[in-house]
């Protein structure tokens, strides 16, 4: 209906003149131009600077309006290092300075998210079993296992909730604990066992916490003590 009215008065706008006729006053509305306008109005500007997968190290004005970010500059107040050397400002990328974009984007993730078919497993194995046992159920099947990780690089997250979250990390956590605890003691029993089985072979072992030194020497004879190999590098072949 608007633009219908503006099609009627079309030859009928002009109220006044202006630089000798270089410009005219309509009756237009101009109030979409206050968007223009208050896009650049802040109240504050603060000091900050942008995790951009970066060091963060550029510093930035942040122009500040009601609490929002409406935009950001760089700061052009570094310290000079010494006289013969151009001055580092300003410093900041252009992922910097749209960061407020990814601040108060849509795209931006407020929550946790979690793989839809593994929240999906987890959440029927809860049922039943306890964190521990339900995540070991997940990994340790095959299928259920397969089902979470063909899905990696596809996306299908779902919104979960941190205590969740924080339960599922937990679990795996836990049990990734007790399986090092249990290759551990696995470690040190098969250590145990090949140390007398060496042994039983007259071998001496020399076993530091992670460094197996194996030195040869003769196979024992009956009631006599093992006797060191002889050194052929020695002069007229003495053992040493």
């Amino acid at each position: 209906m608007s633009h219908f009215l503006d099609r009627l008065t079309f030859f009928n706008r002009v109220v006044d003149e202006f630089a000798d006729g270089h410009g005219q006053v309509t009756r237009e509305d101009r109030s979409w131009e206050d968007g223009y306008r208050k896009r650049w109005q802040h109240d504050k500007i603060v000091r900050s600077t942008h995790g951009a997968n970066c060091t963060g190290s550029c510093s930035w004005k942040i122009y500040v309006k009601g609490g929002i970010v409406t935009w950001e500059t760089q700061q052009t107040d570094y310290p000079r290092t010494r006289p013969d050397m151009p001055n580092h400002e300003p410093r900041g990328c252009s992922r910097g300075a749209s960061y407020s974009w990814y601040l108060y984007s849509a795209n931006r993730v407020k929550y946790p998210m979690v793989r839809g078919a593994l929240v999906r497993a987890w959440r029927e194995a809860r049922k039943s079993l306890g964190a521990v046992e339900a995540w070991q159920s997940i990994v340790e099947d095959p299928a259920k296992a397969k089902a979470y990780k063909s899905t990696r690089g596809l996306g299908g997250f779902v919104r979960s909730t941190w205590e969740e979250v924080q339960e599922i990390i937990a679990a795996r956590l836990k049990r990734g604990e007790e399986k090092t605890l249990l290759e551990e003691r696995t470690r040190l029993a098969n250590e145990e066992h090949v140390r007398a089985a060496l042994a039983e072979a007259g071998i001496e072992v020399a076993l530091p916490q992670q460094d197996l030194r194996l030195h040869t020497a003769a196979p024992p004879t009956a009631g006599k003590p093992a006797t060191p190999a002889a050194d052929s590098t020695a002069p007229g072949g003495a053992t040493t």
